[in-house]
């Protein structure tokens, strides 16, 4: 997972909150096809299935719900980290 951007990190946590890679993509004004790409890099980067898709939807897989309690961690760090810079001005 040291390869993962912040970005993976945000689009992740998207999918696997909304589970719809189609509203992700609207959300983040991606296309779907974008949304669908970063995740399977990010797939590729851990090894592991983090959605399991059937059709048109999507639901997390295990692997999948231990990485979103992680990136949860991280992405509310760096908001933090930017609350706190911006209460120094």
């Amino acid at each position: 997972m040291r390869n993962i951007t912040i970005r993976q990190l945000q689009i992740f946590s998207e999918a696997a909150q909304r589970l719809s890679f189609a509203r992700v993509a609207e959300r983040l004004r991606l296309s779907p096809a974008a949304v669908s790409f970063q995740i399977k890099q990010i797939e590729s980067m851990t090894g592991f299935a983090l959605f399991e898709r059937v059709g048109k939807k999507v639901a997390l897989t295990d692997a999948g719900e231990r990485v979103l309690v992680y990136a949860k961690i991280i992405l509310q760090a760096l908001h933090d980290a930017d609350q706190t810079l911006l209460a120094l001005n």
